[in-house]
């Protein structure tokens, strides 16, 4: 039989329904993932993310892409190069230009013919 301290002694080992309260019920696991779940989300990520082989398609893709662009960025230093030197043959002839206009009002002055514009 029992005993009163038997009682006791179980009370203070045993969990009272307080103590459970602070665990999960059945509801509250039925939120959780089950492994079909977790499974089905795995597949779902796989199709989603690219493997290493795609990864290494893109690596390569880039790769090419930085080769063009850069050969873009040499033609485009020519390209300001060769406008710089036209730029400066164009003030040059516009110097040589004046300066045979300039010529030929004198010539025509000392010749006596007047330059119709």
């Amino acid at each position: 039989m029992l005993t009163n301290e038997d009682v006791k002694k179980l009370k203070e080992t045993l969990a009272t329904k307080e103590d459970l309260k602070s665990f999960a019920t059945k509801k509250d696991l039925k939120s959780f993932a089950t492994k079909k779940d977790l499974d089905t989300f795995k597949s779902e990520l796989i199709e989603i993310f690219p493997t290493r082989e795609e990864f290494e398609e893109i690596k390569d893709g880039l790769d090419s892409l930085r080769e063009i662009l850069q050969g873009l960025a040499v033609n485009v230093d020519k390209f300001i190069g060769i406008t710089a030197d036209l730029k400066q043959e164009y003030a040059m002839m516009n110097t040589q230009t004046d300066r045979h206009e300039k010529w030929i009002k004198q010539i025509a002055d000392k010749v006596g013919v007047q330059l119709k514009y």
